[in-house]
């Protein structure tokens, strides 16, 4: 892999060719995995997320003439578009999301000056990384400086959390946009997205090491299933709110769960519920396992994860249940799932390090039998926030 300062070179080379002079500034925005708590961020659940060591690079030049022109060295597509021309639209592709957040702070009453910006990213493109979540958190970080940081990072997330939903059409939640806009180096986050609130946990792993598990297979959020899944979410809770006080369905307890759960008579909508309620229940328990250092327990919280989000989700398929269930059968591999939206995109393990050459080899055997897709393999580190470099 590229280190930092091969990839800004060469988009200080790309930049200079495109528009004709030099870059003025460099910045970075990280990446994220979710370690535990998948499909709650949209229900009020505590998500347990943290910023990752690849991510967006991009560098900016100012311009007068309040022309934004972009370019992208992973995609073919480039453009130059006015402060009139920022709506979605399909053509616009990868430069929909930049131009988001530049409507988001336009409609907050500011007027964000002109600029190129060339990017790239290293992050596997469709891989439930957070690609997108990436480049809002860039772009926010770059118009924010460029305006005199009017916005916390907090509500650069909530802006590009708006990119997602109003701009994109995406029903996702406030997970993505906010642990990579506060993602600290060595840590996890515990992040309650019904309001904020938000700790830091550490992160030490001794002698294991998390092991990103691409699948390769295709996918887009707005092609699959991942707004009607929110829907249910949404149906069941209104079915709850007639009998019972409550706002978000990561709320209930599993107990209280248990005691309420003949109420949502719809088998799906059922099941929906107890995936959203379990989930809960894990990143608690995680989070303890966590401070008391029991890896162990970590490993097997993440497996539970794994197979609700397999029967009662339904959001892993062929892909994402193979590689876990490779992963699992490895020595040294004390726990794994799927991270991210599902539907394809990326797994986790958890893995000796003493052991991480072998395991892979042998998942990607396993996973190319199953399935005739190469798997990809990244050791990452944790990282910081956007930041100019």
């Amino acid at each position: 892999m590229e280190n930092n300062n091969e990839i800004f070179e060469k988009l200080y080379i790309a930049h200079q060719e495109k528009f004709g002079h030099k870059s003025e500034k460099k910045y970075f925005s990280p990446s994220r995995i979710n370690i535990i708590g998948e499909h709650i961020d949209y229900n009020g659940g505590k998500v347990m997320p943290c910023a990752i060591d690849i991510g967006t690079y991009g560098v900016v030049s100012c311009r007068e003439d309040g022309v934004y022109g972009m370019q992208s060295l992973n995609m073919d597509r480039t453009g130059q578009y006015q402060s009139h021309q920022l709506d979605f639209a399909k053509s616009k592709n990868w430069m929909n999301y930049p131009l988001g957040m530049i409507r988001c702070f336009k409609e907050k009453g500011y007027t964000v000056p002109g600029f190129n910006m060339t990017i790239y990213g290293n992050i596997p493109s469709g891989a439930g990384l957070s690609s997108s979540a990436s480049v809002e958190m860039l772009v926010g970080k770059i118009i924010n400086d460029m305006l005199g940081e009017p916005f916390t990072m907090e509500e650069i997330a909530l802006m590009g959390q708006w990119v997602e939903n109003q701009h994109i059409g995406l029903m996702t939640g406030i997970m993505d946009q906010f642990a990579i806009a506060k993602g600290k180096k060595d840590h996890a986050m515990i992040l309650n997205t019904s309001n904020l609130e938000h700790k830091y946990v550490s992160l030490e792993l001794g002698e294991y090491t998390l092991l990103i598990m691409n699948t390769n297979k295709p996918r887009s959020l707005q092609e699959s299933k991942y707004n009607e899944r929110r829907s249910q979410c949404e149906k069941a809770l209104e079915v709850l709110k007639k009998s019972i006080q409550i706002e978000h369905l990561c709320e209930m307890t599993v107990a209280q769960w248990q005691e309420v759960q003949h109420l949502v008579s719809d088998e799906v909508l059922n099941r929906r519920v107890k995936h959203c309620v379990t989930e809960q229940a894990r990143v608690e328990a995680a989070s303890e396992a966590m401070e008391k250092g029991d890896l162990e327990e970590l490993g097997k919280l993440l497996i539970q994860s794994h197979e609700s989000l397999k029967e009662d989700y339904e959001v892993t398929g062929v892909h994402l249940d193979s590689l876990v269930k490779a992963a699992v059968a490895q020595a040294g591999v004390i726990g794994a799932r799927m991270t991210g939206a599902g539907f394809g995109g990326c797994a986790i393990a958890l893995v000796a390090k003493a052991n991480i050459r072998e395991a892979m080899d042998a998942i990607k055997i396993e996973y190319l039998k199953d399935t005739g897709l190469e798997a990809e393999f990244f050791m990452v580190g944790t990282s910081d926030g956007p930041r100019e470099e």
